[in-house]
C-alpha cells in the first residue's frame, strides 16, 4: 500500500505502473465508504479517505475493488466515492 500511497501523487509515475501491470490504482475521496459484496448487498467492512484501491471493474455506478491491507478485501464501492480519472 505504501508504495501504490506514494505512486497515487505521482499521477505521471503511476501511469507507467498501470500500463506495465495492465492495473487500475485509486483513492477514496470520501471520509467513509461502505464494501458491499454486490452492489446490493452492503458488509459491514468499510474504508477511509486515502486508502489505495485496486479497480478491478466498474459496473454503472460501482467499481469492484480490491484493497490489499493486513488482509486482501474485495467487493464493491460506490463509483462517486473514488477518485478516478
Amino acid at each position: 500500500n505504501f508504495i501504490v500511497v506514494a505512486l497515487l501523487k505521482n499521477k505521471k509515475e503511476l501511469q507507467k505502473v498501470e500500463l506495465f501491470l495492465n492495473k487500475k490504482y485509486a483513492q477514496l475521496k470520501t471520509a467513509k465508504s461502505f464494501i458491499y459484496t454486490s452492489p446490493d448487498l452492503v458488509s459491514k467492512m468499510f474504508l477511509v479517505k486515502g486508502d489505495p484501491i485496486e479497480v478491478l471493474e466498474q459496473k454503472d455506478n460501482w467499481l469492484r475493488i480490491r484493497y490489499y491491507g493486513n488482509k486482501t478485501i474485495d467487493g464493491w464501492i460506490k463509483k462517486e466515492d473514488v477518485a478516478v480519472e
